[in-house]
């Protein structure tokens, strides 16, 4: 896994050189380094099949910290050349794993280690059940249906975030969501095969977000009058 994260930093913004120039101005650096991050985690946590985010961060973490370990030993080992090539390694790997601890999600479930979140059925969350068909219906209006007659998931995962966070703002729900953990357990736990992650919540697809979310928003506010 850590060679997959280390190997695909180069590709997205030559990180290793990025952080080798002196000049580079500090905050755009972690800023557009924290950005490359956030997609490397997705890609990883969704190629790991792990339904528990928390799960995988403490497991990915431990990873990083093994690999720390391997990079401070050649650093003992090492000529000058070699020395510079495993520092920048070392601070990469360093950087991520910052990143990793600082996540959001790791943070709430700290705090929450004796809550265990048990989704719930949409007609159980929503303030009007009568509704629940009507709104479902707009996943199939869609330029290629996100669901099949049973209501399982058929593609554009990122399409369901964004109908969530609809009926969200539309206050279509009689409870609130403690974490994006919450939200796609509860997309999960409806839509068949659909297998969302916390953090699809926090990288909305942009084309989908334009061709859909006043549409969303638009229709649900027409559903409730």
């Amino acid at each position: 896994m850590i060679e997959d994260i280390l190997k695909d930093m180069k590709p997205f913004t030559d990180v290793l050189e990025f952080f080798n120039t002196p000049d580079k101005d500090p905050y755009n650096r972690t800023a557009k380094t924290a950005n490359d991050f956030e997609k490397i985690y997705k890609r990883e946590f969704d190629k790991s099949q792990i339904s528990d985010e928390v799960f995988f961060q403490k497991h990915l973490i431990n990873i990083i910290e093994e690999k720390e370990n391997i990079y401070e030993s050649y650093l003992k080992t090492t000529k000058q050349r070699a020395w510079r090539e495993n520092a920048t390694t070392l601070e990469l790997i360093y950087n991520f794993k910052q990143w990793v601890i600082n996540n959001p999600i790791i943070e709430t479930q700290t705090q929450k280690e004796n809550y265990t979140f048990i989704p719930k059925g949409f007609n159980e969350i929503f303030i009007n059940p009568i509704l629940i068909n009507d709104c479902i219906e707009l996943l199939r209006d869609t330029e290629k249906p996100c669901i099949n007659d049973e209501n399982g998931f058929l593609r554009h995962k990122g399409i369901f975030i964004i109908w969530f966070n609809a009926l969200e703002a539309k206050k279509m729900f009689n409870c609130s969501f403690g974490s994006d953990f919450e939200r796609a357990a509860t997309l999960n736990k409806n839509f068949a095969e659909l297998n969302v992650s916390g953090s699809s919540f926090r990288s909305e697809n942009k084309r989908a977000t334009e061709l859909y979310k006043n549409h969303f928003e638009r229709e649900i506010s027409t559903l409730k009058h």
